[in-house]
């Protein structure tokens, strides 16, 4: 089980929230784990020669600068507002994941690993009033998040400590838990020893998630949709990869063995192939993911070592070319990572 948590969040790690609607989503809703877009741009983490940054590539301009107002701010000090935008408090929590833009507002999830503490907080758009929201998670690592419907729907692994309240590892006892944005009050929606439990998404206002379990050393991922109104869980599909989110109605998957990438409708839970994909020889497929704007990311391995990266356009159904990892697609148009981590428009 530790193990499958470690691939999940070395591909989290990988990306960094998304909110704008473009050809790969139909609703209003974020999820964590991805650069934040908004209607004028991405906000999302540079780390620059002086400090980690929070900065803001505006598609107006196709620039990519600091979250910054200070007039005549250098950017590389620490009265800098996106150096400070970063941490909470004196700097005991920081922002490991890119700021979340949803509904007018941009979300921080800042933490302290060492003490198990995520404090949520949100400021304007310019990155200016910054405010704390609530602590919503003690003791415990947030693995996941999504927002919708005025709510921050996430959930917390929490951790085993010694008798000295020292943390040594996370225990594996999942959360799922739901707060609202407008009282702050939270509530638990599942709760398990044994199961991961992971966001995937919102269709038809419907909550999506993953949960993940260990069935004779191998895991098992059911797609699961909640039913806020009844409290009730539904069993979508047994998928081949847990590490997908929806994009619209689809849930995107990909069987190694065959070497076909396949949809199933949650709507209906039908299953229809999409194209057919092969590394290159000498190449295996190591994991993919998807996120909800229709990129999938194959992460390929080569003599057992993760060699690189290859992105698909599940919309248009094509590999995309070039290099830089791809981090958007709006309006025909792919966004791209340099290797100093500013966004580019290719």
């Amino acid at each position: 089980m530790k193990k499958v948590i470690v691939v999940c969040c070395l591909l989290l790690a990988l990306c960094g929230c998304q909110s704008a609607k473009n050809e790969g989503k139909s609703e209003d809703y974020a999820n964590m784990g991805f650069p934040g877009i908004s209607e004028d741009g991405i906000y999302h983490l540079v780390k620059t020669d002086f400090a980690n940054e929070v900065y803001f590539y505006d598609f107006k301009t196709d620039k990519d600068v600091p979250l910054c107002s200070k007039v005549n701010c250098n950017h590389q000090n620490e009265d800098c507002d996106a150096y400070r935008l970063t941490f909470y408090k004196d700097k005991d929590q920081t922002l490991h994941l890119p700021p979340i833009y949803y509904q007018n507002k941009v979300y921080y999830l800042y933490e302290n690993l060492q003490k198990g503490k995520t404090t949520l907080c949100s400021s304007d758009v310019d990155g200016t009033d910054l405010k704390k929201i609530a602590d919503i998670a003690e003791m415990a690592v947030v693995d996941n998040a999504t927002f919708f419907d005025q709510k921050v729907w996430y959930t917390e692994n929490a951790f085993d400590v010694d008798d000295k309240g020292n943390i040594i590892s996370t225990s594996n006892h999942f959360k799922l838990m739901c707060l609202d944005l407008n009282n702050h009050k939270t509530e638990i929606i599942k709760e398990s020893d044994d199961e991961m439990l992971l966001g995937r998404g919102v269709y038809d206002h419907q909550y999506y998630f993953m949960d993940v379990n260990s069935v004779d050393g191998k895991s098992v991922n059911e797609l699961v949709k909640y039913h806020e109104d009844n409290q009730t869980f539904e069993s979508i599909y047994q998928c081949e990869s847990g590490n997908s989110f929806l994009i619209n109605k689809y849930y995107y998957d990909y069987d190694k063995e065959a070497g076909k990438i396949f949809r199933i409708d949650v709507s209906d839970q039908s299953k229809s192939n999409v194209m057919d994909y092969q590394p290159e020889k000498g190449y295996e497929v190591f994991s993919v993911q998807t996120d909800d704007q229709g990129i999938m990311t194959v992460v390929l391995k080569k003599d057992n070592q993760v060699v690189g990266e290859s992105y698909i356009d599940l919309l248009s159904e094509k590999v995309i070319s070039g290099t830089g990892r791809v981090i958007y697609l709006k309006d025909g148009a792919y966004y791209r990572l340099n290797d100093k981590g500013l966004i580019y428009k290719e």
